[in-house]
């Protein structure tokens, strides 16, 4: 799951300068959070399913940041663009997510984790989203 996650960002981020320096920091920066998240995922001993939805989460949080830095020199979300929405919009609107083989019913999940990166904390309604945002959040 790893390697062909990797593959699938690495084939989004081919369309970036990575030698723009704050590009190639994102970059690094969203495979680091993948590999802490999975760690934890795994640490607080949840189901290989959901290490690997985690994984996914984490490596595709910022989809849209690479976009917005590239056409603002920015990561600010309320001078621009918000990341959060933009990188929905590529990954479910323009059917991205499919390069990441995820199971369709946890879509949602990822869905639902991604639109709302950094903009507020959720009520948990179960104990499975409370441990995504946990894990999610590190």
């Amino acid at each position: 799951m790893e390697k062909k996650s990797i593959i699938a960002f690495n084939n989004y981020i081919v369309n970036f300068d990575l030698n723009n320096q704050k590009i190639n920091d994102k970059y690094h920066h969203s495979i680091s959070v993948m590999n802490l998240s999975y760690d934890l995922a795994q640490h607080l001993k949840l189901k290989k399913s959901d290490c690997n939805i985690a994984r996914i989460i984490d490596l595709i949080h910022g989809y849209g940041r690479f976009d917005q830095l590239t056409k603002y020199d920015s990561y600010d979300d309320f001078e621009n663009i918000d990341h959060g929405d933009y990188g929905v919009q590529l990954l479910f609107a323009e059917n991205l997510i499919k390069n990441y083989k995820v199971n369709p019913k946890k879509n949602f999940k990822m869905y639902e984790r991604l639109e709302n990166n950094e903009k507020y904390k959720y009520y948990y309604d179960n104990i499975s989203k409370y441990l995504y945002e946990k894990v999610t959040k590190c």
